[in-house]
């Protein structure tokens, strides 16, 4: 399956595939060590900010980091794929597995989903218990892999499962339910109480968390050679509460900055407080703590997933809606009180909405002959709209409304969490194709040319920070690929072009993202030879872990161990 020569030119994480077995398997060429007489514990920290933990000075990561051997990882540009759980799961970098997003997009009838997982899990050599990884196929895993999936991923990518079948009501029963499933894709920074709540029940989530991950190793099931725990709490907090630690000039008087930065530090501290207590128990085990990338601030929700479908909607003719938000003395774009930003999105794009919220806001205070009326109206506003998406559905997103009109269309945006993408309607590769493939360079000429154009219509700054054209020839691009990817100026939340027009500015939706490629892995544990491994690939995770554990890859697989010394025994 092609995928995006984006990642297939990225050296940074790409290497030699690594086949336990092989001569290039460290475990097999040299003589049996130390690591052999353990078990290996892997926590996985998913969208956990390893600058931030340095900064914050937490405790137990900082006395882990002193006693392991440590690698620096760069994720390249594999962290903007939405796909690190997968990365994880499978072992297979984005050229390995052909997949350069989560959405897919069909040519034959130009519409968008978000897929799950698209490989079985590299694990399963050796007796693996795992609990709550994301894009992991535990109902296809091989019989030694045991435990649970979504029981408060972030981002699952895969339906809950259990195996045991019965693992799920056990835990429930003895540890109760998620606690945090509200704020999982919050976005509360416009309200104070809101990012309070927000901090205290993914704190509350990551104490329950490390309750269940030393129940399951330690009592119902305790025959494990390979154990991972995957913690998704700092990948919630980041996005949502990233303005309380953001330096940006429009977050500084923002009411709720206290309370995210104070409700940030709360999960990161039980994060490390996690980490230490689950080392503490399985204190004879070797350990592998690991952050896969960073995050920081969000530079991509709004101009993804909205401007850009308005702006390529005004550059095929089609008149859109100018959707200007009051903005405070900080240049902040503020959201109406107590409306969330998709609603409010909506109704600056759609105003009949802004009257239906009105009325169910008022209705009750009327007597019964206006109620009527109201309800009335109502009904002839609400007729005939869609009902709520399915699964894998990205209707809710703001730039698929313009979705109906893309095979008319020489060039469209297609749904994107991080950096922009455009996909070119290509003649012979899309089913309403105008471009023909001679003319798809001048076209994407055309689409660099009107987005250097763009300005933030507060600050002025350039819209755009990079273009990446992954392909020379349009008939190389798969179905999770774009024709131009888009980097995007930092805090851009409007377009200001001097011949569309203005497009925002429009308030943020999540506070932080995937900006970060930068992440950790410390080895630790009887014979760990403590060391600076110095830079890696986040994609030599896995091929440690295997290494560590005396696990076969089913498959060659992405990366390679990194070089862990044992001292002799």
């Amino acid at each position: 399956m092609p995928c995006s020569a984006r990642w297939r030119a990225d050296p940074i994480w790409r290497s030699a595939p690594f086949t336990c077995g092989s001569k290039q398997d460290p475990c097999v060429d040299g003589p049996v060590d130390s690591r052999r007489m353990h078990r290996v514990l892997a926590i996985s920290l998913d969208g956990f900010d390893v600058r931030l933990a340095d900064e914050w000075q937490l405790p137990n990561l900082t006395a882990l980091r002193s006693e392991s051997a440590t690698a620096t990882l760069h994720s390249g540009t594999a962290h903007l794929t939405g796909l690190t759980g997968e990365h994880l799961a499978t072992g297979l970098d984005p050229v390995a597995s052909g997949r350069a997003s989560a959405v897919q997009f069909a040519p034959e009838t130009y519409a968008c989903t978000q897929v799950g997982s698209s490989g079985a899990p590299v694990f399963g050599a050796v007796p693996t218990v795992v609990f709550d990884p994301c894009y992991f196929q535990l109902s296809v895993a091989g019989p030694e892999v045991v435990g649970i999936t979504d029981w408060g991923a972030h981002d699952p990518g895969e339906p809950a499962t259990a195996r045991p079948a019965d693992l799920f009501a056990e835990v429930k029963q003895r540890f109760g339910p998620y606690p945090a499933r509200q704020w999982m894709y919050a976005t509360p920074w416009a309200s104070p109480a809101e990012c309070a709540q927000m901090a205290a029940d993914l704190t509350e989530a990551v104490h329950r968390r490390s309750e269940i991950a030393a129940w399951l190793l330690s009592e119902r099931l305790p025959d494990w050679r390979l154990g991972i725990v995957c913690v998704s709490e700092a990948h919630s907090a980041t996005e949502g509460l990233y303005h309380g630690v953001d330096p940006a000039a429009h977050w500084r008087s923002c009411p709720s900055r206290e309370a995210a930065a104070a409700g940030l530090r709360s999960v990161y501290m039980a994060i490390d407080q996690l980490v230490g207590d689950l080392l503490a128990q399985f204190g004879d085990d070797l350990h592998v703590v690991f952050s896969l990338h960073g995050m920081g601030a969000n530079s991509s929700d709004v101009p993804s997933m909205l401007l850009l479908g308005e702006l390529l909607a005004r550059w095929s003719g089609r008149s859109t809606p100018d959707l200007s938000f009051p903005v405070n003395a900080d240049g902040l774009p503020l959201l109406p009180d107590g409306v969330p930003w998709g609603a409010a999105i909506a109704d600056a794009i759609d105003p009949a909405r802004g009257v239906q919220r009105l009325v169910s806001r008022t209705s009750r205070h009327l007597p019964a002959p206006a109620l009527r009326r109201l309800q009335a109206i109502r009904s002839a506003i609400t007729r005939g709209r869609s009902v709520q998406p399915g699964p894998g559905s990205l209707d809710w997103m703001p730039l698929m409304r313009h979705q109906p009109h893309w095979s008319a269309m020489r060039a469209f945006a297609i749904p994107s969490f991080y950096d922009g993408s455009v996909r070119v309607n290509v003649r012979g590769r899309e089913a309403s194709g105008c471009v023909d493939p001679s003319d798809y360079h001048q076209v994407l000429d055309e689409l660099e040319a009107l987005l250097r154009s763009c300005r933030d219509p507060v600050s002025g700054a350039p819209a755009t920070a990079g273009f990446q054209r992954p392909f020379d020839d349009p008939m190389s691009a798969g179905p999770s690929d774009a024709d131009l990817v888009i980097e995007w100026g930092e805090g851009i939340l409007g377009f200001a072009h001097p011949g569309l027009g203005t497009i925002g500015p429009v308030p943020p939706r999540r506070t932080g993202g995937h900006s970060s490629p930068l992440g950790r892995c410390l080895v630790h544990g009887p014979g760990v030879v403590v060391a600076d491994l110095g830079l890696g690939s986040s994609f030599d995770v896995v091929p440690t872990l295997l290494d560590l554990a005396g696990s076969p890859a089913p498959w060659p697989i992405s990366g390679q161990p990194l070089p862990v010394l044992f001292a002799s025994p």
